[in-house]
């Protein structure tokens, strides 16, 4: 493997990540009112063990922060880990998208009869993982990069 490669693979695995993270942060008052949530973990289908482990984290960081996580809370808190072989003579690895919402009920303006849910708070980090054996660690790693980027603006907003 030349020179350019291996500089291009260094930029794609630690660079890029954090050259696409992309925030949206929701109405802070919104935000200081959340006192519970329910975690939903989406994970690729043959990840089962990369969702058990992605939700452990998640609830103990939630937890220690002060919020309550469990099965009835009207807010859902949305973890979507979305990833792709990469299958090329020269790369062989992972492509994907870690991503965090924060969903609450609201009710329409034309018609308060009618409740659906509205995306209050979002984060994603796009990733390219290397070899596909650090693809659990490394994705844990993010979405819990991303749940403490959640945390720090919810304790920012209830100052």
């Amino acid at each position: 493997m030349n020179t350019s490669r291996i500089l291009i693979s260094l930029i794609a695995l630690f660079i890029l990540p954090t050259l696409l993270c992309d925030s949206a942060f929701g109405d802070n008052a919104a935000l200081a009112r959340l006192k519970s949530l329910r975690l939903t973990i989406n994970t690729p289908t043959d990840s089962g063990s990369l969702s058990f482990r992605i939700r452990n984290v998640v609830e103990l960081k939630l937890r220690q922060a002060g919020l309550n996580v469990h099965d009835n809370a009207s807010t859902e808190l949305r973890l979507n880990v979305i990833c792709v072989d990469i299958e090329d003579k020269r790369i062989v690895g992972k492509y994907g998208t870690v991503q965090l919402s924060i969903h609450e009920p609201v009710f329409l303006a034309r018609d308060a009869k009618v409740m659906t849910t509205a995306c209050t708070w979002e984060g994603r980090i796009a990733l390219l993982i290397g070899p596909p054996d650090s693809f659990a660690d490394r994705t844990r790693q993010w979405a819990a990069d991303l749940v403490d980027a959640f945390l720090n603006q919810w304790l920012k907003a209830r100052k």
